[in-house]
């Protein structure tokens, strides 16, 4: 008997077991079977450069209103001058009195004829235009005593501004004015710088700093150097300078 009724227990179908169920957690301030509520003030703040971006705005109105109020709308602009306006006046050019007081330039450096200096001693003055830079700078020639007339080197030319100052040189043919004034024995013209007392001898040569002569040795003064001589060429009865020292 008890062995059947173990075999039929064993033959009775076994109950399923429950299904299994997950709990839901737990979550602070909210009770279990109730639906959690989410209000207005609760929901998501907006985005942090949404404020940054107002702000700004803010800044940049406020300063533009309180510029516009102390400069006003045109203050410290400079109004733009008329379409034709007219030009501003040209610089007040000096009186031609105040100019040097300088012969006319002369065509290709010409001086003069042989016959304007018959004698020794016999001068004139010319404007040499210099080759490279076309200045105009006042120059003299000189007949120079013991040649002949038509032999180039009978003549002197020399530029009479000053080799290293503005002052003019000046030909002085009074030997008594020179002897008194300059404190030099002359017997003949000399070569003299006014600015400061200078004197030339045109029959002496003098020597350069390169070993070279030059016509018109200084025979008083702090002169650094003889006179810038210039070249004379002779074309037919014309006398004509060429090359300057420089």
């Amino acid at each position: 008997m008890t062995k059947r009724k173990a075999i039929c227990e064993m033959n009775e179908p076994t109950k399923a077991a429950p299904k299994f169920k997950a709990e839901m957690p737990a979550i602070p301030g909210v009770v279990k079977g109730e639906t959690q509520s989410v209000t207005p003030q609760q929901s998501a703040h907006p985005p942090r450069m949404w404020t940054i971006l107002v702000v700004a705005a803010f800044l940049v109105s406020a300063v533009t209103g309180a510029w516009w109020i102390l400069h006003g709308r045109n203050g410290g602009a400079t109004p733009p001058l008329p379409v034709n306006a007219a030009a501003a006046p040209a610089a007040a050019q000096p009186p031609v009195d105040a100019l040097p007081d300088l012969p006319p330039a002369s065509p290709a450096n010409e001086i003069g004829k042989v016959s304007e200096f018959p004698k020794a001693w016999d001068s004139k003055k010319f404007t040499y235009s210099q080759p490279v830079t076309h200045e105009q700078v006042p120059a003299m020639i000189v007949r120079l005593p013991g040649g002949s007339e038509r032999s180039p080197a009978t003549y002197w030319g020399l530029l009479l501004q000053t080799p290293f100052g503005r002052c003019q040189l000046q030909y002085v043919s009074d030997v008594k004015a020179i002897s008194k004034q300059f404190g030099v024995d002359a017997n003949h013209p000399m070569i003299i710088d006014p600015c400061d007392g200078s004197v030339y001898d045109p029959l002496r040569m003098g020597t350069l700093a390169d070993g070279s002569w030059a016509r018109g040795e200084l025979v008083r003064g702090n002169g650094g150097r003889p006179p810038l001589g210039i070249e004379v060429h002779l074309k037919g009865d014309e006398l004509v300078a060429g090359r300057a020292e420089d």
